[in-house]
């Protein structure tokens, strides 16, 4: 066989190959799933939340940290379900646990409530100086774990995982004491840092992932959107979430959400203005505060019961943030500087029927 054989014989292999075929050649099967929060009406799950903050501030070249490491239990049950299948949820606080570790004491708050409803608490402060030692700094404590154990939600869910309605009944802070000058502080201090809106829409972000209405296939991606906000910081967070892979028989849907947020520190620096007025107390002086907040990344890896409609598991590690600026006493200008990092989880149960 010549080279003019070859070459035609490797011309003619080629334009048969780029024929159409005559056989039936069986489609591969795209695998894909409903993903739907489905709660069951009557029924009733427990959420376990934990979250492990490290921050640190620096202000006139002073470094503070503070570690803090939060669990709490929530009993959610199912009030009722709309033929739309959006779901009325009533969510008490069943346990709260809190250690904070800073440079001036550290706190271990522990609220537990039995099968009866009763409330008990348990409060440990450490401290060199006796002063957050006291019976009065003991007293406000047992009431602060009281009072955010005694906070009831209510929240309207769609199918989809967005919160439609949401309230909170109660206040943490209403009998927060204030009969010494130290109590005050520490009263006033955390309502001008704590908002009921704020604690809403932060539980909401923590149990809730976000579904798309379609039935996505594995690797398929739709668009998350989540805002919430702590002490003044507003976070607004666009991104997606990837159905990654499917479980046995389709049972678990492994997802991973990325989100990027803006972090708007507006309201951070008026809430740092009236923490500053209350700190001067009777003296006049003019107080500013310009801060800004530096936008972050978040990952969350997310465990959804297919069959049982809820997320099994949620895990976010390491969102870092960052907020610079200044604060100005008079004519004192103070550079203030304020890393956090963030990680937690949320875990869902159903409580079985007796």
């Amino acid at each position: 066989m010549n080279f003019a054989t070859l070459a035609s014989l490797t011309l003619a292999v080629g334009l048969l190959s780029t024929q159409p075929s005559t056989r039936s050649v069986p489609a591969i099967p795209v695998e894909t799933v409903k993903l739907a929060w489905k709660l069951k009406e009557g029924a009733s799950y427990l959420v376990e939340t934990s979250s492990s903050v490290s921050s640190k501030t620096v202000t006139m070249d002073q470094e503070q940290e503070e570690d803090q490491d939060n669990t709490t239990v929530h009993l959610v049950h199912v009030a009722d379900v709309t033929e739309e299948g959006n779901m009325l949820l009533k969510i008490t606080v069943n346990r709260f646990e809190m250690a904070k570790e800073s440079a001036m004491f550290d706190v271990e708050l522990l609220g537990e409530r039995d099968e009866e409803g009763k409330v008990t608490v348990d409060v440990v402060l450490t401290s060199d100086l006796p002063l957050l030692t006291g019976d009065d700094v003991q007293e406000l404590f047992e009431e602060l774990v009281r009072g955010s154990m005694a906070v009831e939600f209510e929240m309207l869910l769609t199918p989809q995982g967005e919160v439609i309605e949401a309230s909170m009944e109660g206040d943490p802070l209403a009998d927060l004491p204030g009969d010494t000058d130290l109590t005050k502080m520490i009263s006033d201090t955390a309502r001008i840092m704590v908002g009921a809106d704020d604690m809403t829409a932060m539980l909401a972000s923590q149990f809730f992932s976000m579904l798309p209405e379609t039935s996505p296939e594995v690797g398929g991606q739709w668009s998350v959107e989540r805002s919430f906000a702590a002490a003044g910081l507003e976070m607004n967070g666009t991104g997606t979430c990837t159905l990654e892979e499917l479980g046995e028989k389709g049972a678990v849907a492994h997802l991973t959400e990325t989100l990027t947020y803006e972090l708007d520190a507006s309201g951070l620096s008026e809430k740092m203005i009236e923490l500053m007025d209350l700190m001067l107390g009777e003296m006049e002086m003019d107080v500013e505060a310009d801060l800004e907040g530096e936008g972050f990344e978040s990952v969350s890896k997310i465990e959804f019961d297919v069959k049982e409609g809820f997320s099994r598991s949620m895990t976010w590690k390491e969102m870092a943030a960052r907020i610079t600026g200044t604060i100005t006493l008079g004519e004192m200008e103070m550079d203030m500087e304020l890393d956090t990092l963030t990680s937690g989880s949320s875990k869902w149960s159903r409580v079985e029927e007796e």
